[in-house]
């Protein structure tokens, strides 16, 4: 069980499975490794571009961390991984994971829903 009373970000944490003498298995880890943070708010995007022929644009997609994750102060660094995909499609775009709180999309299909 994990809250402010039982765990502290800072410190590492072992479990073993363990039967009298014999270790079957051990993980250690530490909380901010296992705690998924909220997700960004304020999510919105501007259009930097438009092909000649008007077919493709580039964006720009922005937002802001989440309040509950104390970025500003440094305790703690997210890193975003963006995803996209076109409406009722089945496969999905992932972009390198960043630091970042923006980033730009080429040559999307204009017209189309992401």
């Amino acid at each position: 069980y994990f809250n402010t009373s039982y765990t502290s970000i800072w410190i590492p944490y072992c479990v073993k499975l363990a039967n009298k003498d014999e270790v079957f298995d051990e993980k250690c880890f530490s909380v901010d490794e296992i705690v998924l943070p909220d997700p960004p708010v304020h999510l919105n995007w501007t259009l930097l571009n438009t092909s000649q022929t008007g077919i493709h644009g580039d964006i720009q997609v922005r937002w802001d961390p989440p309040p509950t994750a104390d970025v500003q102060k440094g305790w703690i660094t997210l890193e975003y991984e963006l995803q996209y995909t076109e409406v009722n499609e089945t496969k999905w775009k992932e972009l390198e994971p960043r630091l970042s709180t923006m980033v730009p999309l080429y040559s999307l299909k204009m017209g189309r829903d992401y």
